[in-house]
C-alpha cells in the first residue's frame, strides 16, 4: 500500500522504517519514523496553549492500547520503543569499510566471513632509463607493481620522450616535454617502453 501523500509530520530525513495503524479509524497504514541519531520514535503531540497534556499510546498485539509517554507544554515526546532490534539480517554480499580510527566489528550468526587486509608498501620502487638508439623503443626495467608508476621525462633532455607500449614511436607515443610526468596504472614497470633521442630519457617512481 502506498504511504498517503498528505501525511506531512515527518521531515525528508526521517524516512519511515516502521508502519503503525492510523489512531482515527484503526485501519489506516500509516508511516512511523525513528531518529536516526537518537533511535527514538519520532511523535507529533499537539498541546493546549493552556498547558495541557500530551499522551501517546502504543497498541500491543492483543489490541490493547497502553500509555508510553506524556509532556506537559512540549512537543518534543521521547518514546523508547521496545523490541527494535538493534541488528538487521542480510543476505548476499556484505562489504564492510572501516575508517581511520575505528573499530571494525562483525559478527556472524551462521555461514562464513571472509576477511582480507592490504599492508601498503614501504619501499618505493625507481630507477632511470636512457634511449640508446634514436627512433628505437626501450623497455623500462622489470619492478612488480601494486599501485603503479609515475614516469617523468629527464629535465636535461634534448627532446620530448614518447612512451607506450613496445611498439611505441614518435609518432604515437604519449609524449612528455623535458620535466614533464605522468602517472599510469601498470602491474609492472617493464609494460612500459620510451622512445626519442639518444641519450634522453626518463626516471620513474611506483610502489
Amino acid at each position: 500500500m502506498a504511504w498517503p501523500i498528505n501525511r506531512t509530520e515527518f521531515g525528508p530525513n526521517r524516512s519511515p522504517v516502521l508502519t503503525g495503524v492510523d489512531y482515527i479509524d484503526e485501519q489506516s497504514i500509516v508511516p512511523l519514523a525513528v531518529d536516526p541519531t537518537s533511535g527514538s520514535l519520532k511523535v507529533n503531540a499537539t498541546v493546549t496553549s493552556s498547558g495541557g497534556v500530551a499522551q501517546t499510546q502504543v497498541r500491543n498485539s492483543s489490541n490493547t492500547w497502553t500509555d508510553v509517554g506524556y509532556s506537559s507544554g512540549n512537543l518534543n515526546m521521547p518514546v523508547n520503543v521496545e523490541n527494535f532490534p538493534s541488528t538487521q539480517p542480510v543476505s548476499g554480499t556484505v562489504t564492510a569499510t572501516q575508517t581511520t580510527g575505528s573499530n571494525l566489528h562483525v559478527v556472524v550468526d551462521s555461514g562464513s566471513i571472509t576477511t582480507s587486509t592490504s599492508t601498503l608498501p614501504t619501499t618505493p620502487l625507481y630507477g632511470q632509463t636512457t634511449i640508446a638508439t634514436t627512433g628505437t623503443a626501450v623497455q623500462l626495467p622489470n619492478k612488480t607493481l601494486t599501485g603503479g608508476v609515475i614516469v617523468q621525462a629527464l629535465a636535461g633532455n634534448a627532446a620530448d620522450i614518447y612512451v607506450g607500449d613496445s611498439s611505441v614511436t614518435t609518432s604515437n607515443g604519449f609524449q612528455l616535454q623535458p620535466g614533464q610526468a605522468t602517472s599510469v596504472a601498470v602491474g609492472n614497470v617493464d609494460d612500459l617502453y620510451i622512445n626519442g633521442t639518444a641519450a634522453d630519457g626518463v626516471c620513474f617512481i611506483g610502489t
